[in-house]
């Protein structure tokens, strides 16, 4: 009876903080909740107190405008997009090699099989060129990135899930390629500066009733096209002139 009790104390989460780290436990492996360190370099820790650091939860490193590079240790096999959102000087996320879920690319974070970007850090500017190969833009991917200014998104990316460009405020157009079927609610939330999107194919499934853009924001899709009416995502629509 002892024994089954000590396994169940044990299995239990256990919430607690070391330095620069609010974590806590689930059957032996920690999740960090949130950091409350300086910012600047960070090295992830691969382990704390001797379990494995497995998991990045959502909004664990969100706004902290100090946080300038992050490594990830192989140990991580759980983060998505929401976890650096708003991290405006954050110009890199290098995943250590052997890790088994992830990988990144100039400080861009994707799936092991480079089919999926999930973090775009925040404090990159400029242009960006998603690498073909890609499918899914995952939810938050680029959000809270007010320096990114363009996105090409190749053919052969099939889905843009919730919230992937977010606050992107320095977006003033894109491009949806032709292969895109799939598309998740508030896509472009918080981008003040975008005129237009323009879609090359057929209208895609929209999970949800918003695209998120502003108002003045336009739709615009081929003239060949199928399945567009007057407005699309709460946006009006508009053939495109060729």
């Amino acid at each position: 009876m002892k024994t089954l009790l000590l396994l169940f104390l044990l299995a239990l989460p256990v919430v607690a903080q070391t330095s620069d780290y609010t974590w806590k436990t689930n059957n032996g492996a920690i999740t960090i909740t949130k950091y409350t360190g300086a910012g600047g370099d960070v090295t992830i820790p691969a382990a704390i107190n001797g379990m494995p650091v497995t998991t990045i939860a959502p909004q664990a490193f969100m706004k902290y405008a100090e946080l300038t590079s992050v490594i990830v240790p192989e140990s991580i096999t759980h983060l998505d997009g929401m976890g650096f959102l708003y991290c405006s000087k954050l110009k890199s996320i290098k995943v250590e090699a052997r890790n088994p879920a992830y990988c990144s690319v100039d400080g861009v974070v994707f799936d092991k099989e480079k089919t999926q970007l999930i973090i775009f850090p925040g404090g990159k500017n400029g242009d960006y060129c998603i690498p073909k190969g890609v499918a899914k833009i995952g939810g938050f991917a680029f959000g809270g990135c007010p320096g990114v200014s363009h996105v090409t998104i190749p053919d052969g990316v099939t889905s843009l899930e919730t919230h992937a460009f977010m606050a992107c405020t320095s977006l003033t157009n894109i491009v949806i390629p032709t292969s895109v079927t799939d598309i998740g609610p508030w896509l472009f939330d918080g981008c003040a500066r975008l005129k237009t999107i323009c879609f090359k194919g057929d209208a895609p499934t929209l999970a949800g009733a918003s695209l998120g853009a502003s108002k003045t924001t336009v739709v615009n899709y081929m003239p060949t096209a199928a399945g567009w009416g007057v407005t699309f995502g709460s946006l009006q629509t508009a053939v495109c002139k060729q």
